[in-house]
């Protein structure tokens, strides 16, 4: 089941968040994603290398202290799914 801000990012990809107005608005959506992932406890479509890629490659400047607390953001709730998979399983492998 997709979530708006995960639906909304998959349906136009990085492709559409070229331009400096668009980027912009990916910031936006980026910070209500991220925050969405971590609250509900799910996986982002913001982990998926395509959208990791686009994320490093859209700065314009040298990333703002913002900038870099949500690189770290998203990568407390990809390792949080990481260890959420492991360890179930390890469960299932001890049943």
């Amino acid at each position: 089941m997709g979530f708006g801000t995960s639906v909304l990012l998959d349906a136009h990809g990085p492709g559409s968040f070229c331009a400096p107005q668009s980027v912009a608005v990916y910031r936006e959506i980026r910070l209500f994603e991220i925050s969405r992932a971590a609250l509900f406890q799910q996986p982002t479509i913001l982990a998926s290398n395509r959208w990791l890629l686009f994320d490093q490659t859209s700065r314009i400047a040298s990333s703002t202290v913002l900038e870099e607390a949500f690189d770290l953001f998203l990568k407390l709730v990809m390792l949080h799914q990481r260890f959420v998979s492991v360890r179930c399983n390890v469960q299932l492998k001890s049943n």
